[in-house]
């Protein structure tokens, strides 16, 4: 059976914006993720001699979340970061059980990929890397456990250039939908760009929707103008004050007039998680729903987005020719029924790893009885979890100094 960078193809892959998400597996059974680009953007220059100017940083990023480029193969990018979840493919199976991740999952989302992005913006910054590409649902990965990745920080949002050079290759809806503005006005970006796009995401998590929606030029119009901070108030009554007024700060349109620092957003963040009003199933517990529903043994609540791939269609996509004799389609079935609420399960342990692979900081620590207290019951489903800690200062000057 052919493999890409050593590792066969597991038959699952998640269709994106520009590219693809294809799970791997290798030898020691690891699990890997490749992003894989979509043929018509392969020669960009971005993803080529752009690329090489900052390999040398992914491949070595040294930052906690942010997993590390291990290896590039044609048009697959692959990364080892176990078995893991994109939010839009959390998002999709909550969907599909007519569910939504709920404020403090999406919180909680906010500031563990926050604090990755944040320190990785500083890491990044000293290696020459300033541009940090394209932040979307399908870049944010989630395991079993709750434990937040970032995968292909800088691997640029090619679609957008190219829309940019020639404003007839218009992309997806989903290219627009996760934008800071000033990406779309080709303008200078800094960290407040990626917090901008993690704002959107968490919101979508916490409501089911997007902030920005319509046909494809409606939603590239609202990105440009940045209207996500104006549209916030239509959920006036489904967001507490404060979960809206953090967010509405971070998705100002001008940069000067959002959080002025990486800091003050994760700061934010961890007060509106600890505010009283501020209830629902924590991300580890919402992660926990979510496996049940898919147990990666083959279920896939979405086939219009989750799609089959047998080895053959999957090396198509990276160039690689492959035996149709040694195609082997695997099959999944689905499963659309919810599970009866039952009792917080035990805490599964992360998949076992090998060599120098970031691990993910951990999202939930036990919290006093007084904060405990403070917090209204989550639903029947899941219960609430505890807030977290006060972790936010980066690990870039120990980086630095070690």
């Amino acid at each position: 059976m052919d493999e890409i960078s050593g590792l066969v193809p597991t038959g699952r892959r998640l269709r994106g914006p520009a590219s693809d998400l294809v799970e791997l597996n290798g030898e020691n059974g690891l699990r890997h993720t490749a992003i894989v680009f979509h043929d018509e953007y392969l020669e960009h220059r971005a993803l080529n001699e752009s690329f090489e100017l900052v390999r040398g940083f992914l491949e070595s990023p040294w930052v906690t979340g942010l997993v590390e480029l291990s290896d590039r193969q044609g048009s697959a990018f692959v990364y080892p970061c176990g078995e893991c979840w994109s939010v839009a493919e959390v998002s999709r199976i909550l969907a599909d059980l007519g569910q939504v991740g709920g404020v403090r999952a999406g919180l909680e989302l906010m500031y563990c990929a926050g604090r990755i992005l944040v320190e990785a913006g500083e890491a990044g910054e000293s290696e020459g890397v300033y541009s940090h590409g394209g932040l979307t649902p399908w870049r944010i990965m989630i395991r079993r456990d709750g434990q937040v990745l970032v995968l292909g920080h800088a691997l640029p949002q090619v679609e957008i250039l190219m829309f940019h050079e020639d404003g007839q290759r218009i992309p997806r809806e989903d290219s627009f939908r996760y934008c800071p503005p000033e990406r779309i006005e080709q303008g200078p970006e800094d960290v407040s760009s990626d917090l901008f796009g993690l704002a959107l995401i968490g919101f979508e998590l916490m409501t089911g929707r997007p902030v920005y929606d319509g046909l494809v030029n409606d939603i590239r119009q609202q990105a440009a103008r940045g209207e996500g901070s104006r549209r916030l108030f239509r959920f006036r009554d489904k967001l507490p004050d404060v979960v809206r007024e953090c967010l509405t700060i971070a998705l100002r349109r001008d940069v000067a007039d959002r959080y002025d620092s990486g800091p003050a957003f994760l700061a934010a963040v961890q007060e509106a998680l600890a505010a009283p009003e501020v209830t629902g199933s924590s991300l580890m517990d919402l992660m926990a729903h979510v496996t049940r529903q898919d147990r990666r043994s083959g279920s896939r609540p979405d086939s219009a987005s989750t799609m089959m791939a047998s080895v053959a269609e999957v090396r198509s996509m990276t160039g690689v020719s492959v035996d149709s004799s040694k195609d082997e389609s695997a099959r999944w079935s689905s499963s659309r029924t919810a599970e009866k609420p039952k009792a917080r399960p035990p805490m599964v342990k992360p998949e076992k790893e090998t060599g120098a692979i970031p691990t993910a900081p951990a999202l939930i620590q036990e919290a006093d009885d007084s904060a405990s207290e403070l917090r209204s019951s989550s639903p029947a489903s899941v219960p609430d979890a505890p807030v977290i800690p006060d972790r936010v200062k980066g690990r870039s000057e120990e980086r630095r100094g070690g």
